[in-house]
């Protein structure tokens, strides 16, 4: 049951084991004996770890039925013709293997696997381009009336967290629709993690994953539905990703750097899942949907040009992100201490030898708009502590150009 007066609850358990993806059947098997295998296959970044998982739960007694057939992210008709055959199969669990869009897609196929859902919504006018007569998901206001199949995550690539969240988002390339629904059923009932995963990621992807889970935690931070529990978590987060980065791009068999970085990976997630995020996340991921941008390195780019648009109602609160990156701000005011943080970020930016300007990845400044008119229409644009309108975010684009 949801209760309003609840500021933080995280009822999902976890797992966090160096080399452990061989044991993760016996410990699946405590929750079910059939299961529906998921992933991506754009976010499945080892293969033969995959087959190791799926053998492991065969070893343990557990029925295994696989869906990989995904290749990117699926049309909102693909995603009803496999909760239909999810509701055929009588499989007792979802196992999520990947990154954002695999969990993201997997918690709604929990969903609409136990719930009849059909809605219609009129064509808006005025966003004629991007909403279209459509069904699914596709609406302000959604009902859950049963529970969804319980669902676990194991993360192939570092998501900022996202297999802790209880959001489902798709976006439908065909019909430019999407939807985003956020409710506390969706948590995953476990989340496994081999902090091992590193050491597939390249060295700009290990640099794009940190700098997200730093930009997720300042989000988290900046949230209208913040509290202390979540800023603390959010700092430690921003802490313990800092220092792990650097010590892993300079010798990246650290283990102790590695398995902090994971662990901060699932803390950020911890604090998000309570707050969500806001509207660096909403320009992203518009970026990333209409111009092809990796959302990590679209986020990354953005939040300094977030944090100084929200410089003015979070001072105080940058003065805390500006200590949990190591910056000295002993002897100087509020306002010098917020403009260390976004000093701060910048510095790492650069640090981790990251692309901060949109332009350097090809987008035409025409498309600027666009990308400012989807991100408005995203609603958790109104989790940012100022208000703003579409053209005040596309103020905050031609500074990011």
């Amino acid at each position: 049951m949801a209760f309003e007066w609840v500021h933080f609850q995280f009822p999902t358990k976890i797992h966090i084991e160096k080399d452990s993806t061989h044991k993760m059947g016996g410990y699946i098997a405590d929750f079910a004996k059939r299961v529906f295998l998921f992933t991506i296959k754009s976010e499945l970044r080892n293969e033969d770890d995959f087959l190791i998982l799926k053998t492991s739960m065969e070893r343990n007694g557990i029925a295994c039925i696989i869906h990989d057939e995904l290749t990117h992210r699926p049309t909102h008709d693909q995603i009803e013709s496999i909760s239909y055959y999810l509701k055929k199969s009588a499989v007792d669990l979802v196992v999520a293997y990947g990154g954002k869009f695999t969990f993201h897609i997997a918690r709604t196929l929990c969903f609409l696997a136990t719930n009849d859902y059909l809605v219609q919504i009129p064509e808006e006018e005025s966003f004629r381009n991007y909403y279209q007569y459509a069904k699914d998901l596709v609406s302000s206001r959604i009902e859950v009336k049963r529970d969804p199949l319980p669902l676990i995550c194991i993360p192939s690539i570092f998501s900022m967290g996202e297999e802790a969240s209880p959001d489902i988002f798709n976006y439908d390339e065909d019909r430019k629709t999407f939807f985003y629904h956020r409710h506390y059923k969706f948590y995953p009932q476990a989340i496994m993690l081999d902090p091992n995963i590193i050491t597939n990621l390249t060295k700009l992807e290990l640099a794009r994953s940190a700098m997200s889970i730093i930009s997720a935690s300042v989000e988290s931070i900046l949230s209208r539905n913040t509290n202390e529990i979540i800023t603390a978590l959010s700092l430690k987060a921003i802490d313990q990703v800092a220092r792990s980065i650097r010590i892993l791009l300079k010798n990246p068999d650290n283990e102790v750097a590695r398995t902090n970085l994971a662990i901060a990976n699932t803390v950020c997630g911890i604090a998000h899942s309570n707050t969500s995020l806001g509207l660096c996340y909403s320009i992203a991921l518009a970026i990333h949907l209409l111009a092809g941008i990796d959302f990590y390195q679209a986020y990354a780019i953005l939040l300094p040009h977030i944090m100084e648009y929200n410089l003015t109602t979070s001072a105080k609160t940058y003065v805390q992100i500006a200590q949990a990156l190591n910056e000295d701000i002993s002897q100087i005011t509020i306002i010098e201490a917020a403009i260390k943080a976004i000093e701060g970020v910048r510095k790492l930016h650069l640090e981790l030898d990251l692309s901060y300007r949109l332009s350097d990845f090809g987008i035409p400044k025409e498309l600027l708009p666009d990308i400012a008119l989807f991100s408005s229409k995203f609603p958790l644009v109104n989790n940012t502590p100022r208000e703003l309108d579409k053209n005040e975010i596309e103020t905050i684009l031609i500074a990011a150009y």
